[in-house]
């Protein structure tokens, strides 16, 4: 599988998720993190399968790609012709709180 960049905010936001649903329901990080895997590998493989998001240069290419079982979704753009998971965000918290990181 190929990899997939991730800002550092991103990933302390995966890390966080992931504590916070293992310690609510244990097992659930472990699940979460095989979801996010799940993701990843969607996302590497077929790019434009995630809901694209408006308001956007069009060649950052800023699409959601939600998860199936969790209230979360990566945010990815595309930034110098590189594709970069910009937020692990949920999606009843704070809308777009992340576009900052991205233009």
């Amino acid at each position: 599988m190929d990899s997939l960049r991730f800002h550092p905010a991103a990933r302390a936001e995966l890390i966080e998720a992931l504590v916070y649903l293992e310690e609510h329901r244990p097992g659930y990080g472990d699940k979460f993190a095989a979801e996010v895997e799940e993701l990843i590998e969607r996302i590497v493989q077929l790019p434009e399968s995630g809901a694209p998001l408006s308001g956007y240069p069009p060649e950052l290419d800023v699409r959601a790609f939600r998860s199936k079982t969790f209230r979360y979704a990566l945010i990815v753009a595309t930034l110098d012709g590189e594709r970069m998971v910009h937020a692990i965000a949920h999606q009843h918290r704070s809308p777009g709180y992340w576009a900052s990181r991205i233009r």
